[in-house]
């Protein structure tokens, strides 16, 4: 049974951009940041195009700039940034819980709406939080 979630693959191309600078004294550092990359379905699909050519096609670079914040602690940076995806995939995928997707039969037609496939987009703006260096 389709779920609408990613299933992953055998390719993975990822670069990214960061411009440090001193922000609050020695300890708190700004940072602007540019991401692109995608996880592939195999090597011969990996592509440099920048929009999906369906709602089933992943196979595309997207691309995510942003600001974030680091803090120096003696374990390694504290990092939160908050960036902006400017063409983030979307997809067929289900609006209820994964219990509920799980009670739906595909052999019969459901009036429940988390049971019909919907076109569903990952939200442009994106929040991540970490402890450590990102390379």
């Amino acid at each position: 049974m389709p779920t609408g979630f990613p299933l992953g693959g055998n390719a993975l191309l990822f670069n990214n951009v960061e411009l440090r600078f001193p922000l609050l004294g020695d300890n708190i550092q700004g940072v602007f940041f540019h991401d692109m990359g995608n996880v592939y379905s195999s090597l011969s699909n990996l592509s440099l195009r920048m929009s999906q050519r369906s709602v089933q096609d992943f196979d595309y670079m997207v691309h995510a700039a942003g600001f974030g914040v680091r803090y120096r602690t003696p374990v390694g940076p504290v990092r939160l940034d908050l960036a902006y995806s400017i063409n983030p995939p979307a997809y067929d995928g289900f609006g209820g819980t994964t219990l509920q997707i799980l009670q739906c039969n595909p052999n019969a037609s459901s009036t429940q709406s988390f049971c019909q496939p919907s076109r569903q987009n990952v939200s442009h703006f994106q929040f991540f939080f970490s402890i450590g260096q990102t390379f």
